[in-house]
């Protein structure tokens, strides 16, 4: 588990993540410069703003992973998400990903 806040507002521009992660807390990576983040297929679950205001311009979201919690992806340059068949996303209110986003459900 990695903590709400755990790792935000620090400058990150690249994590490697444990194979053994399963939860990622509310804005645990937010406002960094991460570019790049391999999410490891272990993961359950990702918390709302997680990666919100990094620099991300892709990202696979691994199979167990079924709710994709509000602005998980906000304020990126993001312009692919491979997500899994039954993975749920906010699209309204508090979108998890910015308007430009193309996803692909996998």
């Amino acid at each position: 588990t990695i903590d709400s806040n755990g790792f935000s507002n620090n400058n990150l521009s690249y994590v490697k993540l444990s194979s053994n992660l399963k939860t990622l807390g509310a804005f645990s990576f937010g406002i960094n410069e991460l570019t790049n983040i391999d999410l490891p297929e272990s993961l359950i679950t990702i918390g709302n703003q997680a990666f919100e205001n990094n620099k991300l311009k892709s990202v696979r979201v691994p199979s167990g992973v079924s709710v994709l919690d509000w602005y998980v992806f906000r304020l990126n340059p993001l312009e692919t998400a491979l997500i899994p068949n039954d993975t749920t996303y906010n699209t309204t209110n508090y979108p998890t990903f910015p308007s430009t986003t193309v996803i692909t459900r996998y």
